[in-house]
This record gives structure tokens, sequence and C-alpha cells, in this order.
């Protein structure tokens, strides 16, 4: 198990998931969503023919795609440094080393949201749909960049004050794919902060933007793209909300910075989350009203007691109190929720719009094992009676 852990999963994984997110980018530009006939592509040209079909000319990017991705970065990192915010401190590691953070995800969040509008639709330097366009090469260039970031973590000097507990080897593809550092930190920015919130989450929602001009342009805009899109962009803005304590969460504190975290959030993040906009760009759907009013007003409603849960759960009340008697990991269940939400637009003709939700809930329920089998090592017969008193892992009454 070791040594499927520790080097042949990862090596599967750095050289399979790029070729799936391309594969993703495909499905929905050119087959129509249809995962079916990828599989028939497949079938009848074979695996290296298809490779080569599919990629083509996206295959290492182009200069536009690392020229928006490069503005982006940039623009990023300089708004994260000067704009205001206050000093809040993340979770104290094992060596008593404290992490510190800037509390202004939100308003670079409306700062970048603000300006892609005014640079494209107000003064026209470009058009809105620019990442809809280039989104394949955007893909591959991301995945490029997500692996040559994990190189430089992995040859960087690690910084022994902060993490010198994450620092035991296990084999040069596991530090490679699962990293060597906790907080690793370049020229006073933390690489973690920026790669999991003010990057991924940020350039979703630009992402998503210009999904929804794409579609305006094509046939107009429907009411089954506007709703996708509302929810998810509020999502967003309530995680930039609680973003200083998502970065005391146990992802966070947990996860050292490698090849993994890396294509998660670089890569992963903006092409499957935004998987449901990029079907109804060219599927236009108009919902009746009485559901858009009601799809709306319940994704809206999710996201609310999602804040709320993770309100109590960070004040660290009794954990069988609250929403909390109804599951030992009632978020997980409104992050399946709220994600089925904002997919039902697409309604049901294709698999495509719910690959995110099924992506989302193998993922929420490895990890609720992970943390059952974690909590039983550490607290034993008392784990155990909390589970007889809130007998469900996620789901309330099911699971």
């Amino acid at each position: 198990m070791k040594l499927v852990r520790n080097v042949i999963a990862p090596i599967i994984f750095i050289f399979l998931l790029p070729f799936i997110s391309i594969l993703f980018w495909y499905t929905a530009r050119y087959l129509d969503g249809n995962i079916t006939l990828l599989f028939i592509i497949f079938k009848n040209h074979g695996l290296i023919e298809s490779g080569l079909i599919i990629c083509n000319h996206v295959f290492i990017g182009s200069k536009i795609a690392y020229l928006l991705l490069s503005i982006f970065i940039i623009f990023e990192l300089i708004i994260m440094k000067y704009l205001p915010g206050k000093i809040v401190s993340g979770s104290q590691t094992k060596t008593g080393m404290t992490p510190t953070y800037k509390e202004n995800g939100l308003i670079c969040f409306f700062t970048t949201m603000g300006t892609y509008l005014l640079f494209s639709y107000g003064l026209r330097l470009f058009s809105p749909t620019i990442l809809y366009d280039h989104f394949g090469e955007l893909i591959c260039a991301l995945c490029i960049m997500s692996f040559l970031c994990s190189v430089f973590l992995y040859y960087k000097k690690v910084n022994l004050s902060w993490s010198t507990e994450q620092t035991v080897s296990k084999g040069s593809i596991f530090n490679f794919f699962w990293g060597k550092e906790l907080y690793p930190r370049v020229y006073g920015y933390d690489i973690k902060q920026f790669i999991t919130c003010r990057f991924a989450m940020t350039f979703w929602s630009l992402v998503l933007i210009s999904f929804t001009a794409k579609q305006s342009f094509l046939f107009g805009l429907t009411n089954s793209l506007i709703i996708s899109v509302l929810l998810q962009l509020l999502y967003i803005t309530k995680f930039f909300y609680y973003e200083s304590d998502y970065l005391k969460s146990f992802d966070i504190i947990s996860k050292k910075v490698g090849f993994y975290l890396c294509w998660s959030f670089l890569v992963g993040v903006p092409v499957i989350y935004t998987s449901t906009a990029n079907y109804l760009v060219n599927h236009p759907i108009e919902l009746s009203i009485s559901v858009t009013i009601a799809l709306f007003a319940l994704g809206a409603l999710t996201i609310y007691l999602s804040y709320l849960a993770q309100y109590q759960k960070q004040k660290k009340y009794l954990l069988a109190s609250g929403f909390w008697k109804l599951s030992r990991q009632f978020d997980y269940f409104l992050e399946i929720l709220i994600v089925l939400i904002w997919s039902l637009p697409a309604l049901f003709n294709h698999f495509y719009p719910y690959f995110p939700l099924v992506c989302l809930t193998i993922l929420l329920v490895s990890k609720a094992i992970r943390n059952e089998k974690r909590n039983l090592a550490k607290y034993g017969p008392a784990w155990q009676a909390h589970c007889k008193k809130v007998p469900y892992k996620i789901i309330p009454y099911i699971y």
C-alpha cells in the first residue's frame, strides 16, 4: 500500500490529470457535452491517435493564454499586497508557529471582477468572451503552470521555521506530488493562500463571466445560465467573506503544497466547477419563472445555511448541537446540495453538467471516511459515543 500511495498513484495522476482536463474541455466544445461520443472516438481511433486529435493545437497552450494568465497573476499579486485589510492569524503549527494572512479577499475579488467588466464591456480593450474563446489553450497553459509551480516548490529551499514537522522525506515522487512544505512563502506571499483562494476562486468567477458573455453574443442570455452563474458567484462571494476562517480549516492546516494541490486549484477548480455554465453556453434553456425563482431561492438559502453551519463549527459549539446534530459532516451535505442546485438548470439531457457534483461527492465522502478514522484514533470511546448521538455521517437520515 505504501508503494502505491507514495510512488505508483502519484505517477499515474501526474500524467493522467492534465489529459483528463483537456478531454473535459474537448467534450463540451466539440462533442455537445456528450461523453458517449468521447468513448466512440477512442474506440475508433485508439488511445494515441485520439489523444493527438483532441490535443491538436492546444497541447502547449498559446501566446494569448500565457499572456492572459501572466496579467491575471501579476494583477492579483499586486492587489493582494496593496489593497487594505487587517492581519489575521491562522492555526498554530506543531512547532508553535502561527501563519498570518492579510484579510482582503473580498475587496480583491470585487476589484478583479470590476476591472474585468470595465476593461471588456466599458473600455472595450478586449472581448468579455476572451476566456471562453481561448479556454482550451488556457487549460493546457494552466496544466503546464501547475507542473512548473510544483517543480519550483520541490526544489525551493524549505523554510524550516514554518514547517519543520512537514519536511520528513518519503521519497522524491511522494514529496513532489504531496509537497514538502505546509506554508511555503516567497517574498512574503503565502503560496497556499494565493493558489487556493486568490487564483482559483477568482479565476473561476472570471471564467463564469466570460461564459455568460459568450451565450449572450450567440443566443441572448437564458435564465438557466443566469441562475447557475449567479448562485456560483454568490457562493464564491460567501467564500471570500469567510476566507480567514477557511485558512484555519483542516484542509489548509494539514495539506502540504505539491502537485496535487497545485493542479487541483489551478486547473481543477476553474475547469471542473464551471462545467454546468460551459454546457449551458451552447444549450440555451429557458426555465419557467416559478422554477427559476424556486431554484435561486433554494440555492441562496442553502449557501446561507452553509455559512451558518461553518460559523457554528468555528465557534466550537458542541458538534452535536445546532446543524451538527443532523449529521457529523453537515457542511459536506450542504456543499453537495449547493452544487446540485446550480447544476439543475441544465436539466437532464447529458451527464456532463453534473460532473462537478459527482467529483465533489466522491471527494467529500472519501474525506468523511478519513475524518471518521482520524477522530476514532484520536478520541476513541468518546467518538464512538458521539457517533451514537449523531448517527449520520453526511446526509441526515440517509448516510
